[in-house]
C-alpha cells in the first residue's frame, strides 16, 4: 500500500496528515534535530528534545532559517550543511508517518510551506529524493495554496462566496482569503496570504488581560480586512485557537450570519488533499488555482500547424512556477520575430502581446532557420525565455545565436 502525504513544515513544528485516513489529528513535531554523541544516531521531535536536555546529544532547531541562507551546524566537531540536517530530519519524518499507517511507501508527498523561497524550495526537494522520491513525487506548495485545498475539499456551500482564514501561533499572525471565479470558458479561484502587523505573542492566553487584548486585537484586525464583503465560511488555525475559552467578541463578529470552523492540521490536511488531486492527474477539482506559486497567466504563441493557424500553450494559469518548463522546436515562415500572448483569465487585467525579434540571428531563405525555444520560471511574477538558433541541416548550421529575455507576468 502507498499514502498520499501532507506536510506542513514550519521553522517551529511539522504537522502531517495522510488523505483519507480516519485519523482525525495530525501527527505533529518540533521541527528540530539531534545527534546522540555516543551512537552518532539522529533522532528528531520530542525525542530529540529528550536527548539534548539528558545531555546525550546536541540540538539544532531553526532548520528552515538555516536552509533559507545556506546556513551549517557544528556537531561534536563536524560541520552540517543545513541540506544535510534537513535531508535527515524528512527522512526521519516520512519513516514515522510509513511506520504509523502501517504503509510501504509514498505515492505523492506534498510539502506546504508559509511562504515560497525557491533556494528552500530546491532543498526541501534535494531532501525528498535523498530519502528515496522521485522528483515526480514530491511537490513544494503555499500555505495559501494549502487552505484552497482543504476548502475545495468541504462541502460547496461553504465556498460559495468568498472565505477566510486566521491563523494565529506564537509571534504569527496571518490572514488568507479565497473566492471561486465563475466565468464563461473556466472556473478559478484566486486566494492570497498576508502576514498582519498586529501579531502577538500567544503567552499572552494564559491570563484574563491578555485574553481581552488578543480578543480586541482580532476583533480589530476582522473588522477591517473583512467590511463589506460577504463570506460563506472563516476557518481559523493554529495554536491560539486550540481553546475556546477566549475571543468572545472576535467570534461574536466572525460567526455572523458565516459558518465558522476550527482546524488544527489545516495546512497539512490541505497538502495531502493536494497530494491525492496529484495521484489522479489533478483533476479532482476543476479549477485553475491562483495564488502564491502559481501561475496567473496563460501564455501561448502564434503558430501554423497543418496550415491552420492555432495556439500553442506553453503555461497554463494556475500551474506551479516551481515545476513549470517547457521546450518547443520552432520554424519561422515569413517572419523574424516570436509572438508571445499573455492572457489573463480575470477581467481587471488586459492580455499582452510581447513581440521578441530574432536579432543576431543569421538571414537565410525563408523556413531554412530552425529555433528552439525555452521557457522557465524564477518566481510566479517572471518568465525568462532564451531562444536558440539550431541551424537547419548541413547547409545552415548552428550560427550560436541566442537571445534571452526576462518578461513581467
Amino acid at each position: 500500500m502507498s499514502i498520499a502525504l501532507g506536510i506542513d513544515l514550519c521553522n517551529d513544528y511539522t504537522a502531517c496528515r495522510v488523505f483519507g485516513t480516519e485519523d482525525d489529528e495530525a501527527i505533529s513535531f518540533p521541527t528540530v534535530v539531534c545527534k546522540n554523541k555516543k551512537t552518532g544516531e539522529w533522532e528528531i521531535g520530542e525525542e530529540a528534545y529528550r536527548m539534548a536536555l539528558s545531555g546525550e546529544g546536541v540540538i539544532v532547531d531553526k532548520l528552515l532559517k538555516l536552509a533559507k541562507k545556506d546556513g551549517t551546524a557544528t556537531i561534536d566537531d563536524i560541520k552540517y550543511e543545513a541540506s544535510e540536517l534537513l535531508k535527515i530530519y524528512l527522512g526521519k519524518l516520512i519513516g514515522v508517518c510509513l511506520k504509523k499507517y502501517g504503509d510501504d511507501e509514498i505515492s505523492r508527498l506534498v510539502v506546504t510551506i508559509k511562504e515560497l523561497n525557491k533556494k528552500l524550495m530546491d532543498t526541501i526537494k534535494d531532501a525528498g529524493t535523498a530519502v528515496g522520491l522521485s522528483g515526480g513525487r514530491i511537490h513544494i506548495i503555499s500555505h495559501t495554496e494549502s487552505f484552497v485545498y482543504y476548502v475545495l475539499s468541504r462541502p460547496k456551500e461553504l465556498y460559495n462566496n468568498q472565505v477566510a482564514l486566521f491563523d494565529c501561533s506564537s509571534y504569527n499572525l496571518r490572514y488568507y482569503e479565497m473566492k471561486v471565479i465563475r466565468g464563461v470558458k473556466n472556473v478559478s479561484v484566486m486566494a492570497e496570504g498576508k502576514s498582519l502587523e498586529e501579531a502577538f505573542n500567544t503567552d499572552i492566553l494564559k491570563n484574563e488581560a491578555g485574553r481581552r487584548l488578543a480578543d480586541h486585537i482580532l476583533r480589530s484586525c476582522a473588522e477591517k480586512l473583512m467590511s463589506k464583503k460577504i463570506y460563506s465560511s472563516v476557518f481559523l488555525t493554529g495554536e491560539a485557537f486550540n481553546t475556546g475559552e477566549w475571543g468572545e467578541e472576535f467570534f461574536k463578529f466572525i460567526c455572523s450570519r458565516r459558518r465558522v470552523g476550527i482546524e488544527p492540521g489545516l495546512f497539512a490536511l490541505g497538502a495531502a488533499v493536494r497530494a491525492d488531486d496529484f495521484n489522479h492527474g489533478g483533476v479532482n477539482f476543476p479549477y485553475a488555482v491562483i495564488c502564491e506559486g502559481n501561475l496567473p497567466v496563460n501564455i501561448s504563441m502564434s503558430v501554423t500547424a497543418r496550415e491552420q493557424d492555432t495556439r500553442l500553450l506553453l503555461a497554463r494559469a494556475g500551474d506551479p512556477w516551481y515545476e513549470t518548463t517547457g521546450h518547443v522546436e520552432l520554424i519561422p515562415a515569413g517572419q523574424d520575430y516570436v509572438d508571445i500572448h499573455i492572457e489573463a483569465i480575470d477581467k481587471e487585467h488586459r492580455t499582452r502581446l510581447i513581440r521578441i525579434p530574432l536579432e543576431g540571428f543569421p538571414e537565410r531563405p525563408d523556413r531554412t532557420t530552425r529555433i528552439g525555444l525555452d521557457i522557465s520560471f524564477p518566481d510566479a511574477g517572471k518568465m525568462e525565455i532564451t531562444i536558440n538558433d539550431m541551424g537547419f541541416g548541413e547547409l545552415y548550421p548552428k550560427s550560436g545565436a541566442m537571445i534571452h529575455e526576462e518578461i513581467d507576468l
